[in-house]
């Protein structure tokens, strides 16, 4: 299931992903896999959402909480490296 979710979030088919998602695990999973996809998409201001979406629902999810450290962190990087735009966050 998470392959096939995988690869609907993938084709911009976020909905549905998260769906299949959810029904394979926690909503604070499945929010963070969304999440993740939504970042190798390069939405990070909606993977940024959802991980804080994950850790509302489950503070002690600590992939969702490494994730967006790591995801603030490249944020950072990239407005240190190009200061004249503006990166959501």
């Amino acid at each position: 299931i998470n392959n096939l979710a995988l690869a609907m979030g993938y084709d911009g088919r976020t909905q549905e992903a998260y769906e299949l998602f959810r029904r394979n695990g926690t909503e604070a999973e499945a929010r963070s896999n969304l999440a993740y996809v939504l970042a190798q998409r390069g939405q990070m201001d909606h993977a940024v959402r959802e991980y804080n979406v994950a850790l509302t629902k489950d503070p002690s999810h600590k992939p969702a909480a490494e994730a967006l450290m790591q995801l603030t962190e490249m944020q950072k990087d990239l407005q240190n490296m190009n200061p004249d735009i503006q990166y959501a966050g």
